[in-house]
């Protein structure tokens, strides 16, 4: 398409129905996108069965714009934007699932557990499976543990050290040795670990999964924290890939910010279906898939141009759908009465010196006098296939 039309379409594109938003709004801050944000999540879960750990964090997206949620993380690099809680599959990174946060309810108190609530909401599709879940100490308590086992879930993360289902043995302190561990053990089968990587440090650790006092490495870290540290980058890496090759655009409008997000996140979803079912060994195949990718989605839109006569006698469009779709065929001629064929050299019109006194060079002709003419002293008709074929 033109350049104007593709801002035309950035200026006046929306994502949901603005008769009936005013209403939606009244209950959910982010109702511009939600229909959007909603298909979304439908086809990430029905296209990609994740493998045994999935992931659970968030991503910020950077945005300075005016929302009613925009957020202030300073430990992430943008530091303003919007807050979305992913799960995603901890071996490829594939995005499976997110939650826009949107902040306290409108006509609503302060949310309890609002952390575990997030995550079962997140991983509910996968339960009864056996899967693990991974996540940090913004998550993890010992009632959430309690509630994957009730899912048919496993639970595998860092737990801050103010809970009160921590002993005290545990936490950090001066007397502990450097790289030694401590173990505990529920009757839920729950294991707490504490691990001490350097002095008066302490990073503990609840795990479903290792039931064990095993260690590994010369440093001799629990199992549950290799096994953490292994799985635990899935959001991060599925932020930083995303930033690599994104579509974002400058705008002011948060609902078009925030759909370049979708755009990428489809994108990145595609590629690692696409990597599972090929062998991908080279360092620029996601570039060459997304250039790939941008054709076949390009070519209704190319195709539909090539049938239109009036985009065709363009020399710059029709040498550049040449280039993408390669050798041009000629299309029937629809025009019945003048310019259906061209002249290989230029000539003036032989009206415009006769009546505007003009010089105007033209290729088109007249096919009952054959005089040269342009299109501002020449008609042209329309005639359907049909009728082409019966003449």
């Amino acid at each position: 398409m033109s350049y104007r039309r593709f801002l035309t379409i950035s200026r006046y594109i929306r994502f949901d129905d603005g008769r009936t938003r005013p209403f939606r709004l009244e209950t959910d801050k982010a109702a511009s996108m939600r229909d959007i944000w909603n298909f979304l999540n439908t086809n990430l879960q029905k296209n990609f069965r994740p493998y045994s750990d999935i992931t659970v964090d968030e991503q910020l997206f950077p945005y300075r714009g005016r929302t009613k949620f925009t957020q202030y993380i300073p430990s992430k690099p943008a530091k303003y934007g919007t807050k979305v809680w992913w799960a995603c599959d901890a071996k490829t990174h594939y995005p499976l699932s997110g939650n826009i946060y949107t902040g306290k309810k409108p006509n609503e108190g302060r949310a309890k557990n609002q952390e575990e609530n997030e995550l079962i909401r997140l991983v509910s599709k996968y339960s009864n499976s056996g899967r693990t879940i991974v996540a940090d100490n913004f998550f993890s308590t010992l009632n959430l543990c309690k509630r994957l086992i009730s899912l048919g879930l496993s639970f595998v993360g860092t737990i801050r050290s103010n809970k009160a289902c921590i002993p005290p043995e545990m936490k950090q302190n001066k007397i502990r040795a450097v790289l030694s561990s401590e173990f505990g053990f529920h009757q839920d089968n729950v294991a707490i670990c504490s691990y001490v990587p350097k002095k008066n440090k302490a990073v503990i650790l609840l795990s479903r999964v290792h039931y064990d006092k095993e260690v590994e490495g010369v440093k001799r870290k629990p199992a549950a924290i290799m096994h953490y540290n292994k799985t635990k980058v899935g959001i991060d890496a599925m932020d930083q890939m995303l930033t690599h090759y994104t579509t974002k655009r400058k705008t002011k409008r948060w609902t078009l910010a925030f759909f370049y997000n979708i755009v990428d996140v489809m994108a990145l979803g595609s590629f690692i279906i696409c990597k599972e079912n090929n062998n991908y060994t080279k360092s620029d195949a996601r570039r060459k898939f997304l250039y790939d990718l941008s054709e076949m989605l390009a070519h209704p839109q190319i195709e539909s141009r090539r049938n239109n006569i009036h985009v065709i006698k363009h020399s710059v469009c029709r040498s550049a759908i040449e280039d993408i779709l390669g050798k041009f065929e000629k299309q029937p001629n629809t025009l019945t009465d003048t310019k259906s064929e061209t002249l290989e050299k230029k000539r003036n019109c032989s009206l415009c010196h006769s009546q505007d006194k003009h010089r105007r060079k033209t290729r088109f002709f007249c096919q009952e006098c054959a005089d040269a003419v342009c299109q501002q002293h020449s008609k042209c008709y329309y005639k359907c296939f049909k009728c082409i074929k019966e003449n």
